[in-house]
């Protein structure tokens, strides 16, 4: 990171006063915001989490001390310190929009499904006192993220233990959009934490780096596992994000810098903008239909359907697990759901797919979004792996549609079937064949 034409790093931060810190802050959050403006990738998250990460890198010492950041869709400051230039973000033989491995020595944990660093900070503690080894284990994690089954199951274990771990948790009341829950409520109430059998520090100011450092050097110095409450805002720093409630900057194409409107405007329609459209049609004729979303109901385009049916329509957080057996139990009810879901985070439902779903049989339409593979996101988020177990689970229906209209024609099917019924479709947009479509289903359409 060159600042005041000087390459400033880890081992120069501790050398800058706070005036000088503040600088490098704002010269940090243009460079993310020019890099992500040319390249996409994840805005709000990075912008927000600025002058945390500053301060976690001024106060310990990776990567002999271990980080761990939980997605990992926060960590540009910390690629831009630790030595790697964003000009290449999320590019072929490029910087990497999330962490990895062999990308960097400091990149501890890869990931980009939610809520996995929790347990993976654990095994590296355990492993580390059985070592007999002295290093800190530091996580950072969002407060979407800490209300995971995978977290708290992680958090009642470690709380359990006298494996030290420092927990930064970044609070910016924000999942992609609004964090839901009611436990998010708890988050700033020490009590929740004992419950746990954690120490807790907090809240403080995420922005400023002083009161974090006074926070952090509390945490260092304590014996046990513990807790420090950061609050942030997400997307500091660019008044778009700043304003954005519903995720449109959160992860976000190639945009314009002044107006914050995209690079690349087209006017071709998406399978998540057909699907979602006949979700919205679905829902409007049939009062027995529900719609059900883990976190991703921007993405997957539902906006619109949540906001016009909200009494139908169920946004359960970063829970797939739960997504999916609630939907068996709407099932159950004679009601028909549609589980909208991202290929990626569909199999951290798979068990609930194969013992909840379809060992019983249940009517349900499984609309899973961003299959086949996704280029600029990475490997952690490729839709390759949902074909294969759902083949191999009793029961199911795996459709693909091959344009718009035989999208229409699938949808129609599935909502008309009793059984397990899952269309799958890309990111990309849809091919038009501008003619009408019908087949029978089961039969084959001959093309040429």
């Amino acid at each position: 990171m060159i600042f005041k034409g000087k390459e400033v790093d880890i081992s120069t931060l501790k050398t800058l006063n706070y005036d000088e810190l503040n600088d490098l802050c704002f010269d940090i959050r243009n460079e993310i915001i020019k890099a992500v403006s040319i390249n996409g990738g994840h805005l709000s998250s990075n912008l927000g989490a600025v002058e945390l990460e500053v301060a976690l890198m001024r106060f310990f010492s990776f990567p002999k001390d271990k980080l761990l950041i939980d997605v990992g869709h926060q960590a540009y400051t910390y690629k831009l310190l630790t030595g790697r230039d964003l000009s290449t973000l999320r590019k072929k033989d490029g910087i990497s929009g999330f962490l990895k491995r062999s990308e960097s020595i400091y990149d501890v944990l890869e990931g980009g499904h939610s809520s996995t660093s929790l347990s993976a900070s654990l095994g590296i503690a355990l492993s580390r006192d059985l070592n007999k080894e002295d290093y800190e284990v530091v996580t950072l994690i969002g407060d979407a993220s800490i209300l995971n089954g995978m977290a708290l199951e992680a958090l009642n274990d470690i709380g359990q233990k006298d494996n030290k771990i420092i927990i930064i948790l970044n609070d910016n009341n924000m999942s992609v959009s609004k964090t839901v829950g009611a436990l998010h409520n708890s988050l700033d109430a020490t009590s929740f934490y004992h419950e746990f059998g954690l120490d807790y520090i907090g809240p403080i100011n995420g922005h400023d780096i002083q009161e974090i450092e006074n926070a952090l050097s509390i945490a260092k110095s304590n014996k046990r596992s513990i807790v420090v409450h950061v609050l942030t805002e997400k997307g500091k720093g660019y008044i778009y994000s700043e304003n954005d409630e519903i995720g449109l900057y959160h992860g976000i194409a190639p945009f314009k810098v002044k107006t914050g409107l995209p690079r690349f405007e087209g006017n071709s329609l998406s399978y998540s903008s057909l699907f979602s459209s006949l979700v919205y049609f679905a829902l409007e004729n049939d009062k027995k239909v529900v719609c059900i979303n883990p976190a991703m109901v921007l993405g997957s385009g539902l906006s619109d359907t949540f906001a016009s049916f909200k009494d139908r329509c169920f946004d359960v957080g970063i829970a797939e697990e739960h997504a999916i057996t609630l939907a068996a139990g709407f099932a159950l009810n004679d009601y028909h759901p549609i589980i909208s879901i991202y290929s990626t985070f569909l199999q951290r439902g798979f068990d609930q797919v194969s013992h909840d779903i379809a060992r019983m049989n249940l009517k349900s339409l499984f609309l899973i979004d961003r299959s086949g593979l996704i280029g600029e996101d990475g490997d952690t988020h490729v839709g390759i792996f949902d074909e294969a177990f759902l083949l191999n689970t009793p029961n199911t229906t795996v459709v693909v549609p091959s344009s718009k209209e035989t999208g229409e024609v699938l949808f129609k099917h599935g909502l008309s079937s009793t059984k397990p019924y899952f269309i799958r479709y890309p990111k990309g947009n849809c091919f038009i064949e501008n003619k009408d479509v019908d087949f029978a289903f089961g039969s084959w359409r001959k093309l040429l």
